[in-house]
């Protein structure tokens, strides 16, 4: 898959960055994909997970490259990988395992209401939110290195926290947070145990939240069409007036 996915290199302010088409384009606001919209905004198909990653990898290898310290650790965006730990060692070349190991429904978000499509008669599915749990760990050639490598890549994180993905080649547009999570000891343990591999330097960042569009579409939505002109309001008889009658 054509990799079309280009973060920019400052944000318009503190803890925003922006994922665009490697094309160019604004950012997301005006624009449609392909000319779709649900709802007054556009749609993200089901490529969205696949371009978070690669939304991720491109902010990381970008502030990599910019830092004389931790850029020669990596050596260049090839080093970042979507391999979990264990597949990640066995390559030197590969240096830091972007591992997304787990995927969960949105609970917030479940229970969204179908969206009007433009013409007003359809209505589509409510779309299927997804938060993503990363385990991002280094594998540079020494313990020291490791700590530069995470400690650059979370402070990429934190100063990214809400991005705009925008990939107009592969439907998807949305807003997404980074958050910092803090696994519960059995969790990190059950997550190594599986890996068989010992537990090395790592951490993990929940990625809330991406929406995937229904392709369902109801074509039966109410039509509430309402005639003016009935003529003029006769006032309901008074009880008197019932009575004299």
């Amino acid at each position: 898959m054509r990799d079309a996915v280009a973060a920019a290199p400052a944000p318009r302010r503190a803890g925003r960055a922006r994922a665009e088409h490697a094309g160019g384009g604004d950012p997301v606001g005006g624009d449609t994909v392909r000319g779709h919209r649900v709802g007054g905004r556009p749609v993200s198909g089901y490529l969205a997970i696949n371009t978070v990653s690669r939304t991720v990898r491109r902010i990381l290898a970008v502030a990599y490259d910019a830092d004389l310290t931790v850029g020669p650790l990596v050596g260049g965006e090839a080093g970042i990988v979507f391999s979990n730990p264990t597949e990640t060692a066995q390559d030197p070349s590969h240096r830091l395992s972007l591992w997304l190991y787990r995927i969960t429904e949105n609970e917030f978000l479940k229970n969204l209401p179908p969206q009007i499509e433009p013409d007003r008669r359809i209505r589509r599915g409510s779309p299927l939110a997804l938060d993503l749990l990363y385990l991002i760990t280094p594998f540079t050639s020494s313990g020291e290195n490791d700590q530069l490598l995470l400690g650059k890549t979370m402070q990429v994180l934190h100063d990214n926290a809400s991005i705009y993905v925008r990939d107009p080649l592969n439907d998807v547009v949305d807003e997404i947070r980074l958050i910092l999570c803090r696994l519960p000891l059995e969790e990190v343990t059950r997550i190594w145990e599986a890996l068989q591999e010992p537990y090395r330097l790592s951490v993990c960042y929940l990625v809330r939240s991406i929406r995937i569009d229904s392709t369902q579409l109801d074509e039966s939505a109410p039509i509430l069409d309402i005639t003016t002109g009935l003529g003029p309001l006769v006032a309901a008889p008074t009880t008197e007036s019932a009575s004299a009658s």
